[in-house]
């Protein structure tokens, strides 16, 4: 069973969750090489409330942590 929920991209889940950040990383390397594919990037919040005590921040370090993970990364 998969199960879709956002985890902030410069997070680490616990066992036994995972990341999708592999994918994320491909996607930004195929946006590299196709830059006009995709204008803007969408970070959602809107599941960060209800993450694992040890992986919730202040909403704005969320933000700030995502995207400095994908200006990173892409």
């Amino acid at each position: 069973m998969r199960v879709h929920f956002h985890i902030p991209l410069d997070a680490e889940p616990a066992a036994p969750l995972r990341s999708t950040r592999d994918q994320t990383q491909e996607v930004l390397a195929w946006r590299k090489e196709n830059p006009d594919a995709c204008q803007h990037y969408e970070i959602e919040t809107y599941t960060w409330a209800v993450l694992p005590g040890e992986l919730q921040r202040p909403v704005e370090e969320q933000i700030a942590g995502e995207y400095q993970w994908v200006l990173v990364n892409a």
